[in-house]
């Protein structure tokens, strides 16, 4: 049952990596795991009204239990074999099994799975996306997996549907050249794209696709005040409330000065989805788009549970637990993060009702999701936090922040961190760039975004 009603006190788990990137674990110490019951509760029907979201963007908790030893580690490398948990290679997976079958273990007897590479990451804005956009591009960097990049900037699209045509433009037929085809096709899809599966299935083949969602009402907060809409408003001491005072009125006005304001600030994240700007005041439309969106994807995660969403990720991908540890990328600065009263709150929900249709609907599978997981939900949720904070701990210095720009506050890193610290600080610029430059050795096409390089 999730969540466990007493869970009880446990030593910490010695964490082996597979890799040599990450360190040696912390000595073992005795603590009292207390989870916060509350936050993990499932609702067993749709909220009348959406959870507030928290102020912050997602951070990891550095203040978490430690989990307990679901099986003899020691064993398990004296053997030979490197295990580890939700994930078994090709090659170890028959005495895996077999060293299973002799050793008493309060691991799930389930049968082992194969990791899953072909991802499609529909990234949607102001969602806590940069983040989990990280997580995908270090595993296919760390993979050498073939990733579908833009020609210019780090957007693929977002003005216009995805389109294979644009992967044959530029120079000649792409796909013509090295040993690439379309049926070859691409790993990931990790940038900003806007959603069209038809079109994707031709690149992406039995590729899992995800993607993620955030309320409404702190998605489009984040937007206004991330990309200055107040810049384009009348003067005010309180541009937010003056545009959710007549928000038809001063959509048009801000449009008139920036376009992209038509995308960003009016159900931004169903127009990511590949509903028109237009459509996005149809009820019926809205519902079929949301109902198709079902159909499409493999998993919807929810920012404000982003941890938990990470689980239910490992899962679906068949991933270590390793491999969807991230820091915190693209956070607003303390000076751009403001609170939100209820009444504002339920202003821009009202303006944003296409998206709030959307939200309402998956946060609820969501969480039927989180119930088929199974009981050791609460368990392995420990475990994952507990790596966040030892990670986060090894990379960052957490007494000094440095004050880049209006979207990121950074802590500085650490001396001597280990080099997969710059992994996870690397944004979706420099790991663009990276794999730019190994689709071009590889002649590998790119996609020829037509000058979009900015979503903005």
């Amino acid at each position: 049952m999730y969540p466990p009603q007493h869970p009880p006190p446990h030593q910490r788990m010695q964490f082996v990596p597979p890799t040599s990137d990450f360190p040696a674990p912390l000595p073992q110490r005795r603590l009292n795991p207390q989870l916060d019951q509350s936050r993990y509760q499932p609702p067993l029907q749709p909220p009348s009204r959406p959870m507030q979201p928290p102020l912050n963007e997602p951070t990891i908790n550095q203040h978490h239990p430690r989990p307990s030893t679901f099986f003899n580690h020691d064993l398990y490398q004296n053997q030979g074999f490197a295990f580890s948990p939700l994930h078994t290679t090709r090659a170890n997976a028959a005495p895996t099994l077999r060293l299973m079958a002799s050793v008493p273990s309060r691991w799930p007897t389930e049968p082992p799975c194969l990791p899953h590479h072909k991802v499609v990451y529909l990234k949607t804005h102001k969602t806590g996306s940069t983040t989990m956009g990280s997580i995908f591009n270090r595993y296919a960097f760390t993979r050498n997996l073939t990733v579908l990049v833009p020609h210019l900037g780090h957007f693929v699209n977002c003005r216009t549907l995805f389109n294979t045509k644009q992967i044959t433009e530029g120079g000649g037929n792409h796909s013509k050249k090295g040993n690439w085809s379309f049926e070859t096709g691409y790993d990931m899809l990790t940038n900003h794209a806007r959603l069209d599966k038809k079109e994707m299935d031709k690149a992406f083949h039995n590729a899992r696709y995800v993607t993620i969602i955030r309320e409404p009402a702190a998605q489009w907060q984040s937007a206004f005040n991330y990309f200055e809409v107040w810049k384009s408003m009348p003067q005010s001491k309180a541009p937010m409330d003056l545009f959710l005072s007549q928000p038809k009125k001063y959509f048009a006005h801000v449009m008139s000065k920036k376009q992209y304001f038509k995308v960003s600030m009016h159900n931004e994240q169903l127009y990511d989805f590949g509903l028109e700007h237009n459509d996005t005041d149809d009820e019926e439309k809205v519902m079929n788009k949301i109902r198709e969106l079902e159909s499409v994807f493999d998993l919807v995660m929810i920012t404000e549970y982003f941890d938990e969403s990470l689980l239910l990720l490992q899962k679906l991908l068949c991933w270590r637990m390793e491999d969807v540890v991230y820091l915190k990328h693209g956070v607003r600065s303390a000076n751009y993060r403001k609170k939100n009263n209820d009444s504002l709150a339920d202003k821009i929900r009202e303006w944003n009702k296409a998206d709030l249709m959307l939200y309402n609907h998956f946060n609820e599978t969501f969480w039927r999701k989180v119930l088929e997981y199974g009981p050791s939900f609460s368990q392995d949720l420990v475990n994952l936090k507990n790596m966040l904070s030892d990670t986060f701990d090894m990379c960052m210095n957490k007494t000094r922040v440095l004050k880049t720009d209006r979207r990121a506050e950074k802590f500085s890193k650490n001396k001597n961190a280990p080099k997969i610290c710059d992994r996870l600080n690397m944004g979706d610029p420099q790991y663009t760039n990276i794999f730019k430059r190994r689709m071009k050795v590889q002649k590998i096409p790119l996609y020829h975004n037509k000058g979009e390089n900015s979503c903005h």
